[in-house]
């Protein structure tokens, strides 16, 4: 993944954050599919994105 691409995946994992805390805000919570997705951006620009060490 390149530089410019990891900035764009965190630049969309901030928008997302930011509606989810509007939503938690407004009804309590955020929506199941929401909170999926921020969760599955988390682990693909996690630390250990991208290596290739086997878990």
């Amino acid at each position: 993944m390149t530089d410019d691409e990891r900035d764009e995946l965190a630049q969309i994992l901030a928008d997302l954050e930011a509606e989810e805390a509007e939503q938690e805000a407004d009804r309590g919570y955020a929506s199941p599919p929401l909170s999926r997705a921020i969760a599955r951006l988390r682990r693909l620009t996690g630390p250990t994105a991208g290596s290739t060490t086997p878990q």
